[in-house]
């Protein structure tokens, strides 16, 4: 009995892994795209690693990245909190939305945050994105989420920055 199950097991693991190679399918479910990942050795490039689903969820957006920011926490924090894919800075073109979506369509340029974004494709929270100014490139809008967001609150909620307040900034370099 034990034997038969294990035999079942292998011919499905094995169907599984093997019969997208061999029946010519193109589901999204076997695509692959190129990504920066961590690894043990630290990040390394792939254009094997899995593409997000086509459908994407209520809340969800599937992009096509264009451009993406690297920050100090994205290397600095181990993949178990943010993920096998390196990156949380992104701006792209909105690929795939929900039927229940209703501000963003289909070929939108977007930028935001989302865990994973130094990848062709990543499924992003509408939560975390925004249009993107049509006077920016793609490269500067992807360069703002983080850097912007920690400016933001180093100023306004520990620096308790008011309005009319003077700042004189030194050595703005980033990370």
């Amino acid at each position: 009995m034990y034997t038969a199950s294990l035999a079942a097991l292998a011919v499905g693991l094995t169907s599984w892994w093997v019969w997208p190679y061999f029946s010519g399918s193109e589901t999204q479910i076997f695509s692959e795209m190129k990504a920066c990942v961590r690894s043990s050795n630290g990040p390394s490039f792939t254009d094997k690693h899995p593409r997000p689903s086509s459908t994407p969820s209520a809340g969800e957006l599937l992009v096509k990245v264009r451009a993406a920011a690297i920050n100090p926490v994205d290397y600095k924090l181990p993949k178990m909190m943010l993920g096998p894919v390196m990156g949380l800075d992104f701006a792209g073109v909105v690929e795939a939305v929900p039927a229940t979506e209703s501000v963003f369509k289909v070929g939108d340029e977007v930028y935001g945050g989302t865990s994973g974004s130094m990848a062709e494709y990543a499924m992003c929270k509408t939560a975390s994105m925004a249009l993107k100014p049509k006077d920016l490139s793609f490269e500067e809008a992807a360069a703002l989420p983080t850097a912007y967001i920690t400016g933001l609150q180093g100023l306004r909620d520990k620096g308790a920055l008011q309005e009319g307040d003077k700042v004189l900034v030194i050595g703005a370099s980033g990370g």
